[in-house]
């Protein structure tokens, strides 16, 4: 016969020995090689205790470390130079020192440890980072591989708390409905990967770049937005997105919509800033928007500006041909109308004046041909092209 085993304790729940509260210090978050605390404690207790630390998961429970018997009502428990194995989830309990009654165990707390070989997400904010009181933004946080959990972090600090998770595989998003000042801030994401072993459940990726969350001020005044040479563009040529303001600032911003990218900033010289952009692509076509901040450090914009749409002309893409109806001669005070047509289907027809920045979309017929209509003419409209 063997010798016997070591002894268990079989221990009874007490629903009448109080349920301990937990935290962790500094922070739920710990790089390889930090120093975390847990604490645990009871409240109104007037007898010797011990208290312990579990940390578990969905099958399994271990006792990780025991208080010193004592009257004190709480304990520290310091996990050194902490490892990967160290992540997870941990709660507390409380066991008189003299019989086998144990209590509820406290809320669970969950340590995750960040694990440097993931690389790091991305995050962006939509429809911009710039958002009206009262408005609707979108904190999405993208990772390169399948993601189990996402956390989104404010504010930024060097060990932060993370105060919002969100499961959902690919591209997790944070809505802020009727945002307010409180909602403006920086913002950055972290992830738990997928993976099939448990113990890598609680590793956590590095935290993204950040992103900033700005509140438009109405007060302020809006900026203006225009680009030189003008809104249609050659492709691979070379054009200038100035944004002009009328009040202090000590930047402005270029958004484009649709863009996942942050918007571009440059620092205003006098009362412009500029925005250069080199070797024009398909790319760069869309719509654009400039906003601006005031010499403070919080985090309040101006509204954005009016919207300027670039085009960008492509030579692979046949020429349309225009033609004026009744004649290139026109009445003062008649009608012309402008005929465009092309000969590949177009999602948009547009007239532009020599000279002007602006351009008219025409009234499209079918997918070839479309119409604009100048009535009541007071000045020859010089030539057009598109």
């Amino acid at each position: 016969m063997s010798n016997r085993s070591m002894p268990v304790h079989l221990l009874i729940k007490d629903p009448d020995l109080p349920r301990p509260s937990i935290s962790l210090s500094p922070s739920n978050v710990a790089f390889l090689g930090n120093n975390i605390t847990i604490r645990c404690w009871v409240n109104d207790l007037n007898k010797k205790i011990f208290i312990y630390l579990y940390q578990t998961d969905a099958y399994w429970m271990k006792l990780k470390q025991r208080s010193e018997e004592s009257h004190a009502a709480v304990a520290m428990f310091t996990i050194f130079n902490v490892g990967w194995h160290d992540g997870g989830r941990y709660h507390c309990r409380i066991k008189p020192p003299s019989d086998f009654f144990i209590s509820y165990s406290s809320s669970d707390v969950e340590l995750l440890v960040v694990e440097s070989y993931l690389e790091k997400p991305t995050i962006y904010l939509q429809p911009m980072e710039v958002v009206a009181l009262g408005g609707k933004v979108t904190v999405h946080c993208r990772s390169k591989y399948q993601a189990e959990t996402y956390y989104f972090q404010k504010p930024v600090n060097p060990a932060p708390p993370l105060f919002m998770v969100t499961d959902r595989a690919t591209d997790n998003f944070l809505v802020i409905s009727n945002a307010s000042q409180e909602d403006s801030g920086r913002y950055r994401c972290s992830y738990s990967p997928s993976l099939d072993n448990l113990s890598y459940k609680y590793f956590l990726s590095e935290p993204s770049d950040p992103v900033e969350l700005l509140i438009a001020d109405p007060g302020l005044a809006k900026p203006k937005i225009s680009v030189i040479p003008g809104r249609i563009a050659v492709l691979g040529s070379n054009i200038t997105i100035r944004c002009r303001v009328k009040s202090p600032s000590k930047s402005c911003y270029l958004h484009k919509a649709g863009d996942k990218q942050k918007s571009q900033m440059a620092k205003p010289v006098g009362d412009m800033a500029k925005f250069s952009i080199s070797s024009v692509s398909r790319s760069h076509g869309g719509i654009y928007t400039c906003s601006y901040r005031p010499p403070t450090d919080s985090f309040i914009s101006s509204e954005t500006s009016n919207i300027l749409e670039l085009l960008v002309t492509d030579p692979s893409i046949s020429r349309p041909t225009i033609s004026l109806i009744p004649t290139e001669l026109i009445i003062l005070g008649g009608n012309v109308a402008f005929y465009y047509q092309t000969q590949e289907r177009a999602v948009g027809f547009y007239l532009q004046k020599s000279g002007e920045q602006m351009s008219r979309q025409l009234m499209e017929i079918n997918e070839t041909l479309a119409k604009l209509t100048i009535s009541n003419i007071q000045v020859y409209p010089g030539p057009a092209s598109s």
